[in-house]
């Protein structure tokens, strides 16, 4: 009985410090059109897929890799919406058409081999990745070609890992990777 008290008192101060961040945007203060969200901690790295903060891109729905993963485990489509090994070492992703980012450039292939170019020189390089020789090129606007230095039968499901979200041409800066532009962390 007293756990529950003190779980529910808790939560109770959790809602009412959450509710004081978004005073500001009601009040008319604040970044009209952007989302805000509480996270029950801030993002280690400024939000840099190729880092632990991915896993945040990817449950707050604002980032998606080509495939993703079933209650079972067994790759389903994301972005790619269907893939075939053409040989020991190399696979073709056809892309799904009519997806836009969010500062609404189009997605192509070209957007998903440029994505994982850079993720593959990244450092550290994202474990999905490591020791694979991963290497993507377009073929068109819907076709991907995934090759790698050795035979990978799982690549499907490597390319599920939230380190390899495709983002927007815009997010990528020089050496570094910025989803979402210059993140501020605010305490409640």
């Amino acid at each position: 009985m007293i756990r529950k008290l003190r779980g529910a008192v808790l939560l109770l101060a959790v809602a009412m410090l959450a509710t004081g961040c978004f005073a500001g945007a009601a009040s008319g203060g604040g970044d009209i059109g952007r989302l805000r969200a509480v996270l029950s901690f801030p993002p280690s790295r400024a939000l840099s897929p190729w880092s632990d903060d991915a896993f945040l891109l990817t449950r707050l729905g604002v980032a998606e890799p080509l495939v993703e993963l079933d209650a079972g485990g067994a790759p389903v489509p994301g972005l790619a919406e269907s893939w075939t090994r053409v040989n020991e070492t190399t696979w073709r992703f056809r892309l799904r058409g009519g997806v836009k980012f969010h500062d609404g450039t189009v997605f192509t292939a070209q957007h998903a081999a440029t994505s994982l170019t850079k993720a593959t020189a990244a450092s550290p390089v994202p474990r999905a990745l490591k020791g694979l020789g991963l290497t993507a090129a377009a073929e068109g606007d819907h076709d991907l070609v995934v090759t790698t230095g050795k035979p990978d039968p799982t690549l499907p499901q490597r390319l599920s890992s939230p380190n390899l979200v495709i983002l927007a041409p815009s997010a990528y800066r020089a050496d570094k990777v910025d989803p979402v532009g210059p993140v501020r962390v605010r305490s409640c």
